[in-house]
């Protein structure tokens, strides 16, 4: 039978597992990119918001920017090429009637939309915050955790309206 020890050179120290639930380990674990994330959320987040509040939409899909008068091109390509919506077809259109206080024709277009959008608006205020207590702080911490968990739950909503939308006939 053979010992495990025996492959183990007696130099390497033997380090416990890290603790996941200490304030220790997520202090240390934030500690270097904290105040460059915060800062990428917060331009991010407002380069997004003031996007979506200058542009406007048009008839058939169509999105323009403010002082041209021809639409963008379509961006979705399942879209473009076999005329079915993919997950995040019409958010970029719900931003911009979220933006414009048209609540519900946003929601028609990408009923995810609505969440998503309150997750962009929180990370301006919060982003900043963060950015302002320092990269170590309890609020840095407990933020960067809420977004690890929305960036699994926002696209895990968004998918799954889009298979209920897909069964429903809610694209046809």
């Amino acid at each position: 039978m053979l010992n495990p020890a025996m492959f183990i050179p007696a130099s390497l120290p033997v380090t416990p597992p890290p603790d996941f639930q200490s304030q220790e380990y997520y202090q240390g674990h934030f500690q270097g990119y904290s105040g460059i994330a915060a800062c990428l959320w917060l331009s991010g987040s407002l380069t997004i918001l003031v996007l979506a509040a200058i542009m406007s939409v048009g008839p058939a899909r169509q999105i323009y920017l403010p002082g041209l008068s021809v639409p963008m091109p379509e961006t979705c390509m399942l879209h473009a090429r076999f005329g079915i919506d993919c997950p995040g077809c019409g958010l970029t259109r719900s931003f911009i009637h979220f933006a414009h206080g048209r609540l519900l024709e946003g929601i028609s277009l990408n009923p995810a939309g609505v969440t998503i959008f309150m997750f962009v608006f929180a990370q301006v205020p919060a982003s900043a915050v963060r950015f302002a207590l320092g990269r170590s702080s309890r609020f840095a911490i407990l933020w960067s955790r809420c977004n690890e968990i929305a960036l699994i739950v926002l696209p895990t909503l968004t998918f799954i309206q889009w298979i209920v939308r897909l069964l429903i006939g809610a694209y046809s």
